[in-house]
């Protein structure tokens, strides 16, 4: 973005900023590339926490949402061209999306523009709640008393 320098990691452009070094795993956990952050001194520490346990479980974050996104996409084809819609189907698409928001709560990764636009610590809960409705849709959908009788006639 261009423009005046806003902290990295709560996206404010006031006080005095400090521009840091810091090595990122590039795509998909490749080598390493320096970037040059600005950030408050004060969210230095946050900062740097964050880098770490982005260098050291987004790789495993990318592969998860890839292969659950792949299980899902595979298994709703896989019902429509063999037969339709089981209750099996179901059940593993609603696991499938309960576990993608569990990956969300716990590893909190958003795109490098969402961070850009309005900060880490804020992308950060915006993600934390997007995994949150990720898990309490599949709830609410099992509560839900149609498809409660749809599974259990399917069955």
């Amino acid at each position: 973005m261009g423009g005046t320098p806003r902290c990295t990691w709560c996206g404010r452009s006031d006080g005095t900023l400090t521009h840091h070094l810091y090595q990122v795993k590039g795509r998909f956990g490749r080598r390493y590339r320096s970037i040059h952050l600005p950030v408050h001194p004060r969210h230095k520490p946050q900062l740097d926490r964050e880098i770490t346990r982005f260098n050291r479980f987004g790789l495993l974050v990318t592969s998860l949402i890839i292969l659950l996104s792949g299980a899902i996409t595979a298994v709703m084809m896989g019902a429509f061209l063999h037969g339709g819609v089981t209750a099996e189907v179901i059940l593993f698409t609603l696991f499938a999306v309960s576990a993608m928001g569990v990956t969300y709560l716990i590893f909190p990764f958003a795109t490098p523009t969402t961070v850009d636009i309005i900060g880490m610590k804020w992308s950060r809960r915006i993600t934390r709640g997007l995994g949150g409705v990720l898990v309490l849709i599949p709830i609410v959908v099992l509560l839900h008393d149609d498809v409660s009788i749809l599974v259990s006639t399917l069955t």
